[in-house]
Order: structure tokens, then sequence, then C-alpha cells
């Protein structure tokens, strides 16, 4: 498969390639939900990933956003993942895109390697599970990984590295327009998170077998945004699926996982 820009799923994602690219304002606004503390008590500890996608324990979700200086996810992007999120989790205490730090160190030289992701990962994970509030951790880096094509990678159903610069390169260069780029990026970031979710039999169970048996880790269909071509296509064979102002669905079998980990199932 030609892959000009492709992006890793290791540990607990799956072992082949996952798509990431983030986007959007961060900060304690970018909130979707109605509001509310439901849930009952947390827990001791999380339990990953059901307490992503249900309301018991956990009625709020924190999208954690540690990045280098000077770089930072497309403005609108985030809002695309947050509504694509909205459709499938439960969590009416909302869903916060929340800026913690922006002074993440750069690769010694430009690269990056996963022990070195892992090692970053563990310095600066900082928002703290407590009031009914689990998080998922994104760091948004500059570099690029130690494979060139790799937009960035997401691993212990808790971690996402994305290589900013990497990803600005590629989209600088295609004639499209700043909202696509924006789109596109929801999208791949909307992939990449669906990893940490659990999808596909990657910790949340299916319902029906859907997953591509050439592509751990991702649906059959190509109507679900968990579908393989989202992480090692190339980045206008993506493009050129984007379709109204939303990313691609999560499809029929993602939903129908999801829904019955909400409902307890």
């Amino acid at each position: 498969m030609a892959c000009s820009l492709c992006v890793a799923c290791l540990t607990g994602c799956g072992e082949d390639s996952s798509s990431a690219r983030a986007g959007g304002s961060a900060g304690a606004g970018g909130t979707t939900g109605v509001g509310g503390t439901g849930g009952g008590q947390p827990p001791s500890a999380a339990q990953r990933p059901a307490d992503y996608i249900r309301n018991t324990g956990f009625h709020t979700l924190n999208i954690e956003l540690d990045t280098q200086a000077s770089l930072a996810p497309r403005s609108g992007s985030a809002a695309g993942l947050i509504d694509a999120l909205s459709q499938v989790v439960d969590k009416p205490g909302g869903i916060v895109i929340v800026q913690d730090e922006n002074d993440l160190p750069a690769a010694d030289d430009g690269v990056w390697t996963f022990a070195e992701l892992q090692d970053l990962a563990g310095e600066h994970v900082g928002i703290e599970e407590s009031n009914g509030q689990i998080s998922l951790h994104t760091m948004w880096l500059g570099g690029e990984y130690e494979n060139p094509n790799v937009l960035g990678v997401a691993w212990g159903n808790r971690h996402l590295a994305m290589f900013g610069e990497r990803i600005d390169r590629a989209c600088s260069g295609l004639l499209v327009g700043a909202l696509t780029c924006s789109l596109a990026e929801a999208t791949i970031w909307t992939h990449e998170v669906g990893h940490v979710i659990g999808l596909v039999d990657r910790g949340t169970p299916m319902v029906n077998d859907h997953k591509d048996p050439d592509h751990p880790a991702h649906d059959v269909s190509r109507e679900s945004v968990m579908y393989w071509a989202y992480d090692g296509t190339d980045f206008t064979e993506l493009l050129g699926s984007l379709t109204g102002n939303s990313v691609i669905p999560w499809g029929a079998e993602c939903e129908r996982d999801l829904e019955a980990v909400r409902n307890g199932n």
C-alpha cells in the first residue's frame, strides 16, 4: 500500500497503523453536552476504555492537550472531534479540550522514537481524574516519528502523540482550503481516538464481527471512520472522501458496539 501520510497505533490499539491529527481551539471552552452531574460516585480508578463511553462514575470527558511551543491544532478541528464523540459517548458533563502545557520539549534530533514518546507522556500527563472526570492525553509535537510517514501514535488506551509540523507541511502542499484541512484533521483525530476508546476489538467488545481480517483494529466497512484507509492512505484520498461539514461517520457496527457499552452490556 502506498502511504504518503499515515499514523501508527501501538500497544493497546492494535499492531498496525492508525491515523491522527487534531485541530481546534484549546482551553476550558470547547465543551459540548447538556451539563449535569449524573453518573454516581467515580470508582477509585478508571476502567478504560469503557469509562470513556459510559456515564457510570465519569460524567465528563477531558481531552488533555499538551503542545510544543508555537504549535497547536488548527482552529475549528476540535469542534469536529467533539461533535463526533458527543454522538456516541454518554457524558452529560460535557467533552472538553483542556490546554495543559504549552512548552513540551523538542526531539533532540527532530525524530521521536516510541520509547521517547512513552517517557514524555509519563512525565507530562497532568489532568487528574476526580470529581467524575476522566481524561485522555494528547501531545502535539514538532519533528516527526521514527517512521517519517507516520502522523501520530496512540497507545495504552490513554495517550496520543500527534506530529503537527508533519501534517502542516502535507496540507499546505495541497490545493485545498483551510476548512477542508480542518475537517480532514478532525476526521483523522476521530479515527485515532476511536482506537483509544477500544474500537475495533481493542477493548470495546464487538456486537457483531466487523473487524477487517487484513487490517487489525479497523472496520471492514469503508463507510466507517475506522476503515483502514483512513490511517494508511494518501492525504489527498482522505480529503476526497469528505463531504459536508462533518467528519466521516463511525459506521453502523461501531455505533452498535458503543451503544452496547453505554447501556452496560
